[in-house]
């Protein structure tokens, strides 16, 4: 079996952007969440908030949260919430 994603065959990337604003952000994840996806992405902020209120049986992967402990978004870094998984990334 061969492993990996190829767009438009087995990934499905849907994109929206709530621009920070909790309203706007609370539609965006009720959107995504209607398309039934396997797992959600989030750049971080308050959009983490939004999806983890709106969609909490979906798995959700989120990057830039500056401190996802402090601002709730995993009981530890060892130890995240039910379906909830930070990533940093590094450039270099």
């Amino acid at each position: 079996m061969k492993h990996g994603s190829t767009a438009g065959h087995n990934l499905r990337l849907d994109f929206r952007f709530g621009l920070g604003a909790p309203d706007r952000l609370r539609k965006c994840a009720t959107e995504l969440a209607t398309l039934a996806p396997e797992v959600l992405f989030s750049g971080g902020g308050s959009a983490v908030a939004a999806l983890q209120q709106t969609t909490a049986a979906l798995p959700a992967v989120f990057a830039n949260a500056l401190d996802p402990v402090g601002e709730g978004y995993q009981r530890a870094t060892v130890q995240p919430l039910p379906d909830s998984m930070s990533a940093k990334f590094a450039l270099q």
